[in-house]
């Protein structure tokens, strides 16, 4: 995770490749998105409403194929039972950032791309259910969406994907919250 975090840092100072002067290697966005276990079947609720913004670092400069580097940093709001047999929700929310690499490949020309991407980062959570403990706790999220082209420089960006978090033992109870997720949002290339 310090690997990721370090090599997005020099990610902004560091040229790799010549690229054209008329091709941007950085896009900015804002996604907001929903997650729950509904899903899952998994025996607890934890909801959670997303709002994330986005930078995209093209690594690569390939014809169908592009691989970048993503940072999201967010703030989350959520719901939750913090005991099963509960009725009532509490609420609460997590704020942290997520860094990792996204996989894009072009299925219809330079308008339509499908991607995967795998990220992690350090978060605060105020609250969860009982079987994890809130504070400083890591999420890490798998994803699979699609991004049209909207003008030259917009886009239009949806995905779903899944997230765990956790605190990697550092206190108990560790048992982790995972969620299903659908996000959508813009990106707009500079």
């Amino acid at each position: 995770m310090l690997l990721a975090f370090v090599i997005c840092l020099l990610s902004f100072g560091v040229q790799a490749q010549e690229i054209s002067s008329q091709t941007s290697r950085h896009k900015f966005g804002f996604v907001a998105g929903y997650g729950n276990q509904q899903w899952l079947g998994v025996p607890y609720t934890y909801k959670v409403m997303f709002f994330q913004l986005q930078h995209y670092f093209n690594l690569t400069d390939k014809k169908n194929w592009d691989i970048e580097l993503i940072s999201q940093p967010q703030f989350n709001t959520t719901r939750y039972y913090p005991i099963d047999t509960d009725t009532e929700f509490e609420s609460g929310f997590e704020f942290g950032v997520n860094v990792g690499f996204l996989f894009r490949r072009k299925i219809a020309s330079d308008n339509l791309h499908i991607y995967t991407f795998i990220s992690t980062g350090p978060h605060y959570v105020s609250g969860t259910p009982d079987r994890q403990v809130p504070g400083f706790i890591f999420s890490d999220n798998l994803f699979l969406g699609f991004d049209f082209k909207l003008t030259e420089k917009f886009s239009f960006d949806i995905r779903s994907g899944i997230r765990h978090i956790s605190n990697a033992s550092i206190k108990q109870p560790n048992r982790g919250v995972n969620s299903s997720i659908i996000n959508a949002g813009f990106l707009m290339k500079l």
